[in-house]
């Protein structure tokens, strides 16, 4: 498996599709950021609590993290390099296991980069602020990674069933116009609380370890969003356990589909 892991990784930083792939999360991330400092007149004065609470990464990382598990799993299927790999005696449970783990190398990688690393330099250039504990920024980075991790799985999933690339793709951004649309009924046409999708969606649950239960204090002369109370035990294991069960679950049905699969 080492040497899957080794070829891929040496692949995918050879690849031209990588680095756009990744400008393309940039330019998402700097409109989404606009967006955001709009309604923000002093936005360089801005924390790294206060940054953790905008939630400016979630589209990004739900897009990016789809590409790249759909091209590392699926890239080598059209040109029959898996079916080489299997010839020369590397077994398929290497095969489809090195893929997975440098989609979620991949996937950690574009996580540290686009949801913690603009929490680091804001908290560098302005301190860490007022609107979280630390502890419970810790707690919030950790758990928004698990829902992320469910996709890649699903992505990875669906990837080694279908064998292609293409519709890997149009399925995920499918899945993100429906979460989106089944959001909007329950939290505005039902007015229900967005709690009640977070074992099923992802983006509900990546994006509530950023808003969950803030609110708006006074402080230093300014109105600044602050923490009402932590995540709750119950909400943590509404995100989490179903993320790692439902992921876990993604993995083993598709190898044993992937191991059954005629790859003629």
């Amino acid at each position: 498996m080492y040497n899957i892991i080794k070829a891929q990784m040496y692949q995918a930083f050879r690849e031209n599709g990588t680095y756009y792939t990744f400008l393309g999360g940039l330019v998402m991330f700097g409109i989404s950021m606009l967006s955001v400092f709009s309604d923000e007149p002093d936005w360089l004065a801005t924390t790294g609590s206060k940054a953790l609470s905008f939630g400016t990464a979630t589209a990004v990382l739900i897009f990016v993290s789809l590409i790249f598990t759909a091209r590392i799993c699926g890239g080598d299927m059209d040109d029959k390099t898996i079916n080489y790999e299997m010839l020369t005696g590397t077994s398929r449970g290497k095969v489809y296991g090195g893929r997975i783990i440098i989609s979620i190398i991949f996937t950690l990688l574009i996580y540290l980069i686009f949801a913690v690393l603009p929490i680091v330099v804001f908290t560098v250039k302005n301190g860490w602020g007022y609107t979280i504990p630390k502890n419970e920024a810790i707690l919030r980075l950790c758990l928004q990674f698990l829902p992320l991790l469910k996709l890649v799985c699903f992505y990875a999933f669906l990837t080694f069933v279908t064998m292609n690339v293409g519709a890997v793709l149009l399925s995920g951004v499918v899945l993100f116009l429906i979460e989106a649309i089944v959001d909007m009924v329950v939290t505005e046409v039902l007015e229900k609380s967005a709690r009640v999708l977070y074992p099923f969606f992802s983006y509900d649950a990546i994006d509530a370890t950023n808003h969950y239960n803030m609110t708006y204090g006074f402080i230093e002369g300014k109105d600044v969003p602050v923490l009402g109370s932590g995540i709750s035990n119950t909400d943590i294991a509404l995100i989490a356990i179903p993320a790692v069960v439902t992921g876990a679950a993604f993995l083993i049905v598709g190898y044993f589909i992937f191991r059954r699969k005629d790859m003629n």
